[in-house]
């Protein structure tokens, strides 16, 4: 809209209002509605419902929406994840605003640098004109041009040095955060996805293999093999619980599979028993939608079976390479033991041997009796430090005996655990498959006593529609009769009026004066149309009489139409928002009901129309039968 004003001083109200309007003009929209009628607005709702549901199953699939207590609710990790992807956006502005900063920054720098480093040569460039005065009158203008070149080259060298200098600062900083990833995967080993493979468990294994052989002693005090033991058993237990988690995540798709395919299979049934052929059709093609579901869902289950399969190999690889180092380690242990064992008692022979001389020569009277204690001292200090080092030796064997006697034990209630929890998982599914088989025979049992009550109620409105048919017959023939009483009693009426002016007629003319006598073909045909004028007049009354009543009787059909056109649509809307599908079967019953009961009512309106449209026409032919006797 092309608003044309003035403004001015007097007329500003009216210049404001026409603002108003084009501004109120411009915000009018019209809306194009195509017309619908009923079946395709419904084909329509029904087809976008079934986009919401569709999407909605993708949701619960994906496991964007979890049911908890029969209240639907947005999974945790998809909030998280929307959460995040939110705070990732913002951190994507956040960081090309502060490249922005940076380059600003960095162009900053470079043009501080420059403007320093020509200070710097301006102010060398002073001192030698100082120096040398007749050289700068000569070459004044070519300083100028060649202190821009300078400048500008240092600017560019700048330029340069600051982007590598960015670049390097970038690389540092991301190996400095590449070393804290891989120090944090390292530290959280447990919680990490990757698993250690084999070949370095081998390789480990070869190598404390070699240790033994050369170096005992070292061997057994390093601590790096103590770590790979625990690191391998964590590992191992990590994998077994990845197979027990892909386990029940293997039931829990089984179960939803089968929990979606035989709500699939009762949703197909119910609709071919409901609808007609091109929703058969589309049931086909959600069936074949739901057999390429399940040939993808059996795919994905090979996939988490040979996984399985691997990491149980693995898992059996990797405990038979733990049980070599834990033998290897006992062996180990062993060997220093009686090692120990060995040096104490060649130490207690050396001592006795060296006491011996000793007392050899104490009994001729040469050692000194210090020399002796001394002597002694340092090998009873020797042997007690064996000694305890043996003890030590010996409780770290014990420890690990009853370390390994608590795992055995650990290891037997866990599989005692796992049987009993493999029985509930049994026993969980029979009870599943039990509560099914009941809810699928309530639901059958359900379905078929609404189909009863649904064909009892068809039932119901034929007799209706048969017992109003019989009325309406009923009332047709008391009118038929009634019309051939009253018919039959104008032609008892007319007989004796015949009778009278035959006596009549049986007596002599007699004309007034000055009156011409009617011949007897004059009075028959007066006589013939005066009859055929009084029934023709009986026949309007009866006639009119029954436009009336078929009047009120139209009324009456036309009131029924508009409830029930009310009712179907009142309960086409039911059907709509319904979401259970034996509501909806039960209420497309009572639509088609209303539709045959409608299709009744309008066999009677057309009837009657007809009935009275004869009744118009007849009047009209009596109408010309009346300007026939007129003329």
């Amino acid at each position: 809209m092309i608003a044309c004003i003035s403004p001015s001083d007097c007329d500003y109200v009216e210049t404001l209002n026409t603002l108003k309007y084009a501004n109120r003009a411009k915000d009018i929209k019209n809306k194009i509605v195509a017309n619908q009628d009923k079946s395709s607005k419904l084909i329509g709702c029904l087809r976008s419902r079934i986009a919401e549901l569709e999407a909605e199953l993708l949701d619960f699939k994906q496991g964007r929406i979890t049911v908890s207590d029969g209240i639907e609710s947005f999974n945790d990790q998809y909030r998280e994840n929307v959460l995040l992807q939110a705070d990732v956006s913002q951190l994507r502005i956040r960081v090309k605003a502060l490249q922005e900063t940076v380059e600003m920054l960095r162009a900053r720098n470079v043009q501080l640098l420059a403007e320093k480093v020509e200070v710097c040569a301006r102010m060398s460039i002073s001192e030698s004109q100082n120096q040398h005065v007749f050289i700068e009158s000569t070459r004044n203008k070519t300083g100028e041009h060649e202190g821009d070149a300078f400048g500008s080259t240092v600017r560019v060298y700048l330029d340069e040095l600051e982007s590598l200098r960015c670049a390097l600062m970038e690389s540092h900083a991301t190996n400095e955060q590449l070393h804290q990833q891989v120090n944090r995967w390292k530290a959280m080993v447990a919680n990490n996805t990757k698993r250690m493979p084999v070949d370095d468990l081998a390789n480990h294994a070869a190598i404390i293999n070699d240790s033994l052989s050369n170096n005992a002693e070292g061997v057994l005090i390093s601590t790096p093999i103590f770590s790979l033991i625990q690191e391998a058993k964590a590992d191992i237990k990590r994998m077994k619980q990845n197979i027990t988690g892909n386990s029940l995540e293997e039931e829990k798709t089984n179960h939803d599979e089968t929990k979606i395919y035989t709500d699939n299979v009762l949703k197909s049934s119910m609709m071919m028993d409901d609808f007609d052929v091109d929703a058969a059709e589309e049931v086909r093609d959600e069936d074949d939608e739901d057999i390429e579901i399940e040939n993808e869902a059996e795919t994905e289950c090979f996939k988490l079976r040979d996984d399985l399969a691997d990491l149980q190999a693995e898992i059996s690889i990797k405990e038979r390479l733990v049980s070599e180092l834990e033998q290897s380690e006992r062996r180990l242990a062993e060997k220093k033991l009686e090692e120990l064992s060995l040096r104490i008692n060649e130490m207690e022979i050396e001592r006795d041997r060296v006491l011996a001389e000793i007392a050899s020569k104490h009994s001729q009277k040469v050692v000194d009796a210090e020399q002796v204690r001394r002597i002694r001292e340092d090998y009873e200090k020797k042997l007690t430090a064996m000694r305890d080092e043996f003890r030590k030796l010996q409780s770290v064997e014990r420890e690990h005996r009853r370390m390994q006697a608590k795992q055995v034990a650990e290891q037997q209630q866990l599989l005692r655990l796992r049987n009993e929890l493999n029985e509930l998982k049994k026993t969980k599914v029979q009870l599943m498959q039990r509560i099914k088989e009941e809810a699928r025979r309530a639901k059958a049992i359900e379905l078929a006593n609404m189909k009863k009550l649904a064909g009892l109620e068809k039932e119901s409105r034929k007799k209706d529609n048969l017992i109003q048919k019989l009325q309406n017959k009923d009332r047709q023939r008391e009118d038929f009769l009634k019309r051939s009483t009253d018919e039959r009693s104008t032609y008892d009426r007319k007989n004796e009026r015949n009778g009278t002016q035959r006596s009549v007629r049986s007596a002599p003319l007699r004309h007034g004066r000055g009156t011409v006598p009617l011949t007897k073909l004059e009075v028959n045909k007066a006589k013939t149309k005066w009859m055929a004028i009084e029934k023709n007049i009986r026949r309007r009354i009866s006639q009119r009489q029954a436009i009336t009543k078929m009047e009120d009787e139209l009324e009456k059909i036309v009131a029924e139409k508009r409830i029930l056109a009310e009712e179907i649509q009142r309960l086409e809307q039911q059907f709509i928002k319904a979401n259970d599908l034996a509501e909806r079967d039960l209420i497309g019953e009572h639509i088609d009901g209303c539709y045959a009961k409608m299709r009744y009512v309008q066999e009677q309106f057309t009837e009657l129309r007809n009935t009275i449209a004869g009744i118009d026409n007849e009047n009209i032919k009596v109408n010309l039968f009346y300007k026939s006797f007129t003329s």
